[in-house]
């Protein structure tokens, strides 16, 4: 779904508009972190980035020219906002995210090239 602008799967468009992203090892990281933390309750977001479709296919198309990937899409406005999701409950308790938004776009794409 991530990677929709590059397979060019539009049904996959709208689930990716306005995203949240969180790489791998970094929500594993998080529940092992919360799990070894006497003060945690209750839940918590695990968010990294907050991302429009649009912000996704400018990096993308920056990043991998080759893919000719889209820089409009039907239905999405060019000043299209992210909606954010705060995790600060986890940050405050010092958790500290490791990977980047183009870090996790990067090593998708290069896994998938691999096989």
């Amino acid at each position: 779904t991530a990677l929709s602008p590059i397979t060019r799967n539009e049904a996959h468009y709208s689930i990716i508009r306005q995203g949240q992203y969180v790489h791998l090892d970094d929500l594993c990281n998080s529940h092992i972190f919360l799990y070894e933390q006497a003060a945690a309750k209750g839940r918590y977001i695990c968010s990294s980035h907050d991302a429009t479709i649009l912000t996704i296919s400018k990096f993308l198309r920056q990043k991998y020219p080759e893919y000719n990937v889209p820089s409009t899409f039907e239905g999405v406005d060019e000043n299209l906002k992210s909606i954010e999701f705060s995790s600060k409950k986890l940050t405050d308790m010092g958790f500290n995210f490791k990977y980047s938004l183009e870090e996790m776009f990067i090593e998708s794409i290069e896994t998938c090239r691999q096989k």
